[in-house]
């Protein structure tokens, strides 16, 4: 379904590494490999202008104007996805092996360079040496491993390979330099294993963030019974207790200490801050009948817009990157409408997600060579926030369903409907996509597709009466740089940034959302 591919399930939701595997497929030979994956889509949405001028079309064609094409925003989904490339290479021996990643959310020829404003060209992300020595004279059955560096570590994602239909981890993916070890005992077809972590998290310097240099803890221990029921339970602890930073935005002025954005506000000077995670997760793998995953998170904040993205969980990264942490995503709403930005609260997160195969079900009798198969997802949230009276209570909930079918091994037609409700004290807010494709690729099981998504946006209702409206379609609390949908000059982007496309006659201060978007896309991994 065009989702890309991840590294071995070793628990519930837990993949340790997306790397490719070993350098080498015997010990003590060194050698290198090469893995990566990429996603190229052109994605064009349609509009109208109100009143056209001579020489103008009633219809315009942009970039994406709609809800959700940010991945640190809870109305995200696969259907507003832009670029995305990674490679990683590779050498090792088979008992050591190192990484070192390249990545990057923008293309930069058909597009342009953005490598100052939101950092798409990511360059050097991560780089890791992980050591897996052979212990087994001193203990049968157990496996040890050793990563230090930067790296990811995953938790909760819903998809067999990688983070679910909503590309979302509802435990957490960290973004760290530091160091995990893992332990891994078998015992007559089961395993069990533990994992712990340590690192640090270093913010941006930009004024317009009050995140602090991070720290990370995080613990976890599980088990896999015969390769067919795998549970997880975990632990993650990011904190801060660094001093205040100088801020100076007027170079005439003499400078302060504490965070940019509370100057010349009633909000006290950061407190130490700190993002607790407690969560849970279990993988049923049922053979002919699919596979279902079901995941629960708790995540505790105090003070956590202090708190930088050392852990990505559901949909926000870390306590406060920007407003798109948890104090902004979940604690508080959007805008002039949200309470003290401080980051007190505590957020209930829960996913599941069943695949399945109807032509594996029912079988070649029916079927033959041909396939059919399905998915069914969602995601549901809870909020209790001392910041905000308004977020206090709200709940979030969104689902949906795949389909895909393939006559043949080089084509297949799916279909995608996905339901969303923001906040469940204001229904104004709710809208759904309707997702029809075309998909072709060489074989059943090739590595690349070529597909054609056209998606059909519903709104309960579509046009915003100013910007700070919330009865209405919501735009991210850190709109798509520079021209996604709720894009401002100068306010949610960099000043001499040009903003997102506006209609001088539409009603509001922006254009409505787009109700139809198309996507030519190209995907393939290695």
């Amino acid at each position: 379904m065009g989702q890309r591919p991840g590294g071995a399930v070793s628990a519930a939701g837990t993949t340790y590494g997306r790397y490719g595997g070993a350098a080498t497929e015997s010990d003590g030979e060194w050698g290198f490999r090469y893995n990566g994956y990429f996603r190229a889509p052109m994605n064009i949405g349609f509009g109208e202008r109100t009143a056209p001028f001579v020489g103008q079309s009633k219809t315009t064609l942009s970039n994406l104007q709609v809800p959700g094409r940010e991945f640190y925003s809870w109305q995200a989904t696969p259907n507003a996805q832009g670029p995305w490339t990674e490679m990683f290479f590779g050498y090792g021996n088979g008992t050591v092996e190192s990484k070192i990643a390249i990545q990057a959310f923008n293309l930069s020829d058909p597009s342009f360079n953005d490598i100052d404003e939101q950092g798409a060209q990511i360059g050097i992300s991560q780089a890791f040496v992980s050591l897996t020595p052979d212990i087994s004279d001193y203990v049968d059955n157990l496996r040890l491993n050793v990563r230090v560096g930067a790296f990811w570590n995953q938790y909760g994602g819903a998809g067999k390979y990688d983070a679910g239909a909503y590309d979302a981890y509802i435990i957490g993916r960290t973004h760290i330099i530091g160091s995990t070890y893992r332990l891994d005992y078998d015992v007559d077809g089961d395993t069990y294993w533990l994992e712990h972590g340590v690192g640090t998290k270093q913010p941006a310097p930009s004024v317009s963030s009050n995140a602090k240099y991070t720290l990370l803890h995080h613990a976890h221990l599980g088990t896999s019974l015969e390769d067919t029921y795998l549970f997880g339970i975990h632990y993650l602890h990011s904190w801060t207790q660094e001093q205040d930073h100088q801020c100076v935005t007027d170079p005439n002025a003499n400078a302060e200490l504490g965070a940019c954005p509370w100057q010349g506000t009633i909000r006290e000077d950061p407190n130490d801050g700190s993002v607790d995670v407690y969560g849970a997760d279990l993988r049923l793998k049922m053979d002919a009948w699919g596979e279902f995953y079901v995941g629960y998170s708790l995540v505790v904040a105090k003070y956590a817009s202090t708190v930088d993205s050392a852990i990505e969980v559901a949909h926000a990264g870390g306590g406060g990157f920007f407003n798109s942490g948890i104090t902004g995503i979940y604690l508080n709403e959007r805008g002039n409408n949200a309470g003290d930005m401080q980051g007190n609260g505590h957020v209930h997160n829960a996913q599941a997600q069943y695949d399945f195969s109807l032509s594996t079900i029912i079988g070649p009798d029916v079927f033959g060579n041909a396939t059919l198969d399905g998915s069914l997802f969602g995601m549901f949230n809870a909020v209790s926030s001392d910041d905000d009276p308004q977020a206090d209570g709200v709940k979030k909930l969104k689902f949906g369903a795949d389909l895909e079918f393939s006559p043949v091994g080089w084509f297949a037609v799916g279909f995608r409907a996905d339901h969303l409700r923001p906040n469940s004290t204001i229904e104004e807010q709710n809208f759904s996509i309707l997702s029809p494709r075309l998909v072709f690729r060489s074989d059943f099981a090739s590595h690349e597709e070529i597909s054609l998504l056209f998606h059909h946006y519903i709104y309960a209702r579509r046009v915003c009466r100013t910007s700070q409206d919330l009865y209405c379609a919501q735009v991210a609390n850190g709109p798509n740089f520079p021209d996604g949908f709720g894009a401002f000059a100068g306010v949610t982007q960099p000043v001499n940034t040009r903003g997102g496309p506006l209609d001088p006659q539409a009603e509001g201060l922006y254009m409505p959302p787009q109700e139809n978007t198309l996507t030519l896309q190209a995907t393939i991994w290695w």
